[in-house]
Order: structure tokens, then C-alpha cells, then sequence
């Protein structure tokens, strides 16, 4: 975590207010395993809680008559030409694509450790934003007379556009 300065290495004179921005340090291994183990958790929701919780339920891929829950969506906006990104001499249009991927246990679209390291770098090197839908879950609660119906909607997401890169 970062602090704020008044000039490079002095500490602001005002060190009792809040910064406004505040650094955080990851690692891409950091990411991958956040997304892969909210990914395991998903799927494993009703083993891990107390609670019981229903699916939305879709036929599985190449098995129409199996149905499985609906796979959480990684939504991946990315720069087109990331070689100029990193060159100092050259242009750097800005342009970026969008990919979406369905993940499950097994699959983790563009975050899988089976790509090898070298491609996980490339990959976050090219990263402008990501975001992991989690498909909607429901459950109820009972109350006096009456039970709650819940659905449950989570959204991670990850923005790129301010970082630095640490070789």
C-alpha cells in the first residue's frame, strides 16, 4: 500500500487525513487463484454453507439431457495490439477487444494455469478490465407466517487501467 506524499519520499505534513488513493500490490498467480476458488466455491456452494441453495439449471455441453448449473461468466476486455503498449517509441492506439468465457472446476477460459506462465503474463499484460459473473443462486428464509425468497447475484470485477508492472 501506497502513501501519500507532498514530494517523493516526504511524508504528507497532514499525516493524519485519509489518502484518497490508495496502491495495492498483486501477483498474477494472486488473480488466477481468486477467480479459480471463486469458481470451486460456486459450484460446491451447498457443501461449504449451512444454508441450501437452488441453481439455475441449463442442459450440459455436449449432453442435452444432463442439466447442470449455469457456469459463471468471465468477461474480458482486453487491448487489440499490446505489443505497442510497452514501447516507448511507438504509437499506442488504444483499441481493445471483448471475450467472454464460461468457466467451470475445470475450465478457467483464459486464467488456467496449464497455459503456462509466459501466456498468464501476456495475458494480464493486455487486460483493461475483467469481470466474473457469478450466475444467480436463490434460497428462502422462513419467517413468522411466511418465507423470503432471495436470489443471489454476485459480480467481481477487475479494472486494469491504472497499473504498473514490476519485471
Amino acid at each position: 500500500m501506497a502513501r501519500c506524499c507532498n514530494r517523493v519520499g516526504e511524508p504528507h505534513p497532514f499525516h493524519l487525513l485519509q489518502c484518497s488513493v490508495t496502491w495495492y500490490t498483486y501477483t498474477v498467480n494472486d488473480t488466477v487463484d481468486a477467480v479459480q476458488r471463486a469458481v470451486s466455491n460456486y459450484y460446491a456452494l451447498n457443501a461449504v454453507s449451512p444454508d441450501t441453495f437452488g441453481y439455475d439449471l441449463v442442459p450440459a455441453y455436449g449432453n442435452s439431457s444432463e442439466l447442470v448449473p449455469s457456469p459463471p461468466l468471465l468477461t474480458v476486455t482486453s487491448y487489440a495490439d499490446v505489443g505497442s503498449l510497452f514501447q516507448i517509441d511507438g504509437t499506442f492506439a488504444g483499441a481493445t477487444t471483448t471475450a467472454t468465457y464460461a468457466l467451470n472446476g475445470t475450465s478457467y477460459g483464459p486464467l488456467d494455469y496449464s497455459q503456462g506462465s509466459d501466456a498468464l503474463r501476456g495475458f494480464f499484460n493486455s487486460l483493461v478490465t475483467m469481470e466474473l459473473r457469478l450466475p444467480n443462486i436463490h434460497n428462502f428464509a422462513f419467517g413468522t407466517i411466511y418465507r423470503n425468497c432471495m436470489l443471489w447475484s454476485v459480480a467481481v470485477t477487475y479494472d486494469f487501467t491504472n497499473r504498473g508492472q514490476l519485471q
